[in-house]
């Protein structure tokens, strides 16, 4: 019973959950299985762990039926039933929060009850709740859409009772949801065609939707956001630029839902995050401010979840633009938001972001901060894509800056070799993104030489840093420069 699907739905419940839920299953109107009810009760004297062995399945038995022989199938149909009516109860609980989602139900329970003008009458009260919160995004046009639709088919509607004006609001809510969608959408391909290799060439036709888009910018700012966005990856941005950009951002928050602000936010991240990794060193701290604005704005964590990726970039993009403190409340916050699956490996990854970035702010502990750097990476198996990539960079970082203290080299050399021989096999990364990395790992080996020669002059230095400010794509430029002036 520990590892069945009962306890895995039940283990994630709040306090509170647990006291609605038994209260719920105690209503005649929602459950008259009793023995659903014991069975719960019983659970809940173990919560919040759950891993009692007194939650075997032996053992719960003679709770729920003393004294009568053990049945393994009696008790799955309980647990099943059990299971049941708990979905029940976060459906339930889930709808008390959903308006929009209570209007379109009651839409569907009056569509054969209602005459005709009663039923106008109510979907006009309902795209009036839709209209309260004054944002025009994407969903608001796909649910006012539904709503005209289900009046435009009321079986009392004859055929020419709706005018034109009407139908023709139909037909611009559906030509403005697909718009804005759209125009999301190709978007975000387009900043993942930063990270991964996309074959699927775009369909994103901009010139038919121009006309749409002018419809729709007298009343929804967001167009504007999303033009920008879309055309921040077809031609060279500027900091000043993207820091405009960001205040706009900011201005039309109160146009927004929470999920198409997330979605933006997320984009603008994205997009500066790219140029940072292009050694754009100006974007890390407008990236900074933004995951600044996204813990503001309550949407750095989608329903208290964070996606490993959005962790790992707070961390190291506010640990460089020197935010270390509140990196590091970061994690302590955080953490617990991630994946269970993920969140061992990403929380190592960054407290050895953490680290390595505040041995550069602390000289005099480097060596010890540096060492807990290398301590938390060595815990991380290799495993995904993009965690590899960060891991391995990092790692390389590392053994530089630790094994040159130490005087071995050869451990910073075998490392790069096996980083470089990854990089030329996997075929999944984007091809710049691919030889920005490569460039980074043979530029950093050639840095190693000069550690190795008695003396390099300054002459010699200065043309492998011109080299470096002249080979593209590269990321973390500024790194084997600033090792490179080290050296002087």
């Amino acid at each position: 019973m520990l590892k069945s699907e009962l306890i895995h739905l039940i283990t994630p419940f709040s306090k509170a959950e647990m006291r609605k839920a038994e209260q719920f299953l105690k209503s005649p109107y929602h459950n008259a299985n009793r023995t659903a009810l014991a069975l719960f009760k019983y659970i809940r004297r173990f919560y919040p762990e759950l891993n009692s062995f007194k939650l075997d399945r032996k053992h719960v038995y003679p709770h729920l039926y003393p004294r009568e022989a053990f049945n393994e199938k009696r008790l799955r149909n309980q647990m099943w039933k059990l299971k049941k009516l708990l979905e029940q109860f976060l459906l339930h609980e889930q709808l008390q929060r959903e308006d929009h989602i209570q209007n379109q139900l009651l839409v569907k329970a009056c569509f054969r009850k209602l005459n005709y003008e009663e039923f106008a009458a109510l979907i006009q009260r309902c795209v009036s709740d839709l209209e309260k919160p004054g944002f025009r995004d994407s969903e608001f046009y796909q649910k006012q859409l539904w709503f005209y639709e289900e009046l435009y088919y009321h079986p009392d509607r004859s055929m020419y009772q709706t005018d034109q004006y009407s139908v023709l609001a139909i037909i611009q809510d559906l030509e403005r949801y697909y718009a804005l969608s759209k125009l999301r959408f190709e978007t975000d391909q387009e900043v993942r065609k930063a990270v991964i290799e996309e074959t699927t060439s775009s369909t994103f036709e901009l010139q038919m939707l121009l006309e749409a888009f002018r419809q729709i910018q007298p009343e929804n700012a967001l167009i504007g956001l999303y033009l920008q966005l879309y055309n921040f990856r077809q031609a060279p941005l500027s900091a000043g630029e993207f820091s405009a950009a960001i205040d706009q951002l900011t201005r039309h928050f109160g146009l927004m839902g929470e999920k198409e602000k997330a979605y933006l936010v997320s984009a603008f991240i994205n997009t500066g995050v790219y140029y940072h990794n292009k050694g754009e060193k100006q974007f890390t701290a407008l990236v900074a401010r933004l995951y600044k604005i996204a813990e503001e704005q309550e949407v750095i964590s989608y329903r208290e979840k964070i996606q490993a990726s959005t962790f790992l970039n707070a961390v190291l993009l506010c640990s460089a633009a020197g935010e270390l403190v509140w990196a590091k409340d970061f994690i302590k916050k955080y953490g617990s938001c991630l994946a269970p699956h993920d969140r061992n490996y990403t929380i190592n990854l960054a407290l050895g972001y953490w680290y390595f970035l505040n041995s550069r702010q602390l000289p005099d502990q480097k060596q010890e901060m540096l060492r807990q750097a290398h301590e938390h990476l060595s815990l991380i198996p290799y495993s995904g894509l993009v965690i590899d990539l960060r891991l391995r960079s990092l790692q390389l970082r590392v053994y530089y800056e630790l094994e040159l203290i130490r005087g071995n080299v050869s451990v910073f050399l075998n490392f790069a070799e096996a980083f470089e021989k990854w990089l030329m096999r996997d075929p999944r990364l984007a091809q710049e993104r691919n030889k920005a990395y490569l460039n980074f790992v043979r530029l950093s080996k050639q840095l190693v030489k000069f550690t190795e020669q008695e003396a390099s002059s300054a002459e010699q230095l200065d043309h492998f840093i011109a080299k470096v400010n002249k080979k593209k794509p590269i990321i973390l430029k500024d790194w084997i420069i600033e090792k490179a002036e080290e050296l002087k």
